[in-house]
């Protein structure tokens, strides 16, 4: 009995959170000003949809939200508004003050893990790439060094990866490599709030000695072009450093599925220019055209906005979020152990 009004109680506690006031015209300004003034993709978006269509879907967007006063409507206004760009990387989420207050938790995915299949085969799984993963991926394949060295096939599962940090992927991408990886170069869009943001990252403890001086010098000429774009790095391209290429392993085969995003796609792009990398599954997510964003929160103090500041140079001729990364080998949707799958294509291979 007591187990059941303690839980009751936190469920009202909940809505009762959810239901609070919130002034849902003053968030919706704070957000338009978010993404004109600092959405890297916003110049793209207005000219295939138009000035003229943005402006009479934000002001009358504005005028709905007038009336709202409380969370659980105004969160519905703001995700029509964000669905609006068609970015998957420009989304709505809670802040952690009002998920602490209503109660929700954060989906945290799981652990990096390797698993000696036999003397042949070795699973790297890496669920995320979260920033807070990279040490233990590191360590994974630090403390495995000697078993990944004698054995000749490595099946690498990023499935449902939606992305983080690419320096997740470092250490991975050195066994990986047969060959120059060169990866198209991105720009950033400079405005005054985007290079107060890059001015805190830098100022984070544990930023690595070669991403500090690359930051110093895009703020540098982020500083030197107030408004508009800088490139991140010197010319278009961008090439990852040589590495000594290993016997082993020699054969990788990638697991990737539509739930593949952003960091990951980036992984991918540079993974499969590797003559031992095949890809296997489905098409990727495609999230990746804009990148590098950071949270702004609302003036509610409920909600934030995830903003990109970067957009890649591949646009506007190759762009990639409509398509996403296709494998060089699809396992049916059907198919239950994709690991089996991969192990008994190249059997059948030879």
């Amino acid at each position: 009995m007591k187990q059941l009004l303690l839980s009751l109680l936190i469920l009202v506690w909940a809505l009762a959170a959810r239901a609070q006031n919130c002034d849902c015209g003053a968030d919706l300004r704070f957000a338009r000003q978010a993404y004109e003034q600092n959405y890297s993709g916003f110049g793209d978006m207005q000219a295939r949809r138009g000035a003229a269509n943005y402006q009479q879907f934000a002001d009358s967007l504005q005028q709905a939200s007038q009336p709202i006063t409380d969370a659980v409507g105004c969160e519905k206004l703001l995700r029509r508004y964000v669905h609006y760009f068609g970015d998957r990387h420009v989304g709505l989420g809670y802040t952690d003050a009002y998920r602490r207050q209503a109660g929700l938790r954060q989906v945290r995915r799981g652990r990096p893990s390797l698993e000696v299949l036999d003397a042949q085969a070795v699973l790297l799984t890496i669920p995320s790439a979260d920033s807070s993963r990279q040490k233990s991926v590191d360590s994974l394949l630090i403390a495995n060094k000697a078993l990944l060295a004698r054995t000749p096939e490595l099946l690498v599962d990023v499935r449902g990866n939606g992305g983080g940090s690419t320096r997740v992927f470092l250490l991975l991408l050195e066994l990986l490599y047969t060959q120059p990886m060169v990866l198209d170069g991105i720009e950033i869009r400079s405005s005054p709030r985007n290079l107060a943001k890059y001015r805190e990252m830098l100022a984070k403890p544990g930023v690595p000695a070669n991403v500090h001086k690359q930051m110093r010098e895009v703020i540098a000429r982020m500083e030197a072009t107030p408004n508009g774009f800088v490139l991140a790095q010197a010319g278009r391209t961008r090439t990852l450093g040589k590495h000594p290429v290993q016997g082993n392993p020699q054969r990788v085969s990638i697991l990737i599925d539509h739930r593949c995003g952003s960091a990951t796609e980036e992984f991918l792009l540079a993974a499969r220019q590797s003559k031992k990398v095949t890809l296997f599954g489905q098409p990727t997510a495609g999230v990746l055209d804009y990148a590098d964003i950071y949270m702004e929160p609302l003036p509610s103090g409920l909600f934030a906005v995830s903003v990109p500041t970067s957009r890649s140079l591949r646009l506007p001729d190759r762009p990639f979020d409509a398509e996403g990364i296709k494998p060089n080998v699809t396992v049916p949707s059907w198919q239950f152990d994709w690991v089996h799958f991969v192990r008994h294509y190249w059997v059948e291979k030879g």
